[in-house]
């Protein structure tokens, strides 16, 4: 009996053990995010694939392969990175492309936009992030080595029927299979590959469209920002700009500190060096040095006597002519 008992504790002892293990297992894979959303989706990368995909329906197909993963956004935590839609909405030669993260049934949050504009021949591409998420002004403008393919679908056909997305809620498309979030600094290390270096990628501080906003108007969609007003850019690097404050104030004592010291140690460097060249070393320089100040004729200042002595002279010799 007592062997009995004694192998049931064993029993009961492991059975703990593995669930513990488990439930460490599970709690690690799940990983919360919201304080960094805007880390978890590189532009970059989204501008890459905007240049290398055929059209609008390839470029959603990108985003949203598990095979590149390049998103990285868990917004509604249910422990699987969201899916995210592509919208369009057309005005004469301007195409804005809507980036939107599905969220829940009938919720979505936009993400970022990609604004196609041609001028004077001349096509600009401009991604732009959500204020809410990247902060204000995120703007990068890339410079393809190339002409995408992508454009061609913009100017060729005559007739253009603007793209829009038709997978929503719990309706994805087959190859889409969703996966876990990762940390950010893996994530960081996995975007690399995605990011042809060929291009580049400038940021601005303006946009080339001025009607963008307007345009933007019709498809805009915030019910994450609306739910969750707290978790904007701003109030979640309050914190950070107050430390980036601290830190400049530290780095600017520092560096005067030790331009202080700098300072200091060239002066007295200077007057040893003055020292040193003032004394002579040996004595065939002292008498060269007095022979020269003998040869050399010292120019004498007026001083104020020789200035009185000369009036008076002139005086005298003035009288002395009028007698």
């Amino acid at each position: 009996m007592k062997k009995i008992n004694i192998l049931v504790l064993l029993l009961l002892i492991t059975l703990l053990f593995n669930s513990t293990q488990l439930f460490a297992r599970s709690s690690t894979v799940v990983y919360s995010q919201n304080y960094q959303i805007d880390q978890d989706l590189d532009l970059n990368a989204v501008a890459s694939l905007f240049g290398d995909s055929r059209d609008l329906y390839d470029f959603e197909r990108r985003l949203n392969d598990p095979n590149y993963q390049i998103s990285n956004l868990d917004l509604n935590d249910d422990g699987y990175v969201d899916y995210l839609r592509v919208i369009e909405t057309v005005d004469r030669n301007f195409h804005l492309i809507v980036i939107q993260a599905v969220i829940g049934n009938r919720r979505y949050q936009d993400i970022a936009t990609i604004e196609v504009n041609k001028s004077y021949n001349q096509t600009y591409v401009q991604v732009i992030g959500n204020s809410y998420i990247y902060g204000p002004n995120y703007i990068i403008e890339p410079n393809y080595s190339y002409i995408p393919q992508i454009f061609r679908t913009f100017w060729q056909p005559r007739f253009y029927h603007a793209y829009r997305s038709d997978y929503r809620w719990r309706h994805y498309p087959s190859y889409y299979r969703p996966w876990r979030p990762v940390p950010v600094p893996y994530y960081r290390r996995h975007i690399r590959k995605h990011i042809s270096h060929r291009n580049s990628y400038r940021y601005r501080n303006y946009r080339r469209a001025k009607h963008s906003r307007k345009v933007h108007n019709r498809v805009k969609r915030n019910d994450y920002a609306k739910r969750y007003p707290n978790r904007s850019h701003k109030r979640r690097t309050s914190h950070k700009k107050s430390v980036k404050r601290i830190d400049k104030k530290k780095k600017y004592r520092q560096k005067n500190n030790i331009k202080k010291r700098i300072d200091r140690h060239i002066h007295k460097s200077s007057r040893a060096k003055t020292r040193t060249q003032s004394r002579p070393r040996s004595r065939s320089e002292v008498k060269k040095r007095t022979q020269y100040r003998k040869d050399v004729k010292k120019t004498i200042r007026p001083t104020n006597r020789h200035m009185n002595r000369q009036k008076i002279q002139q005086r005298t010799l003035a009288r002395e002519r009028r007698q």
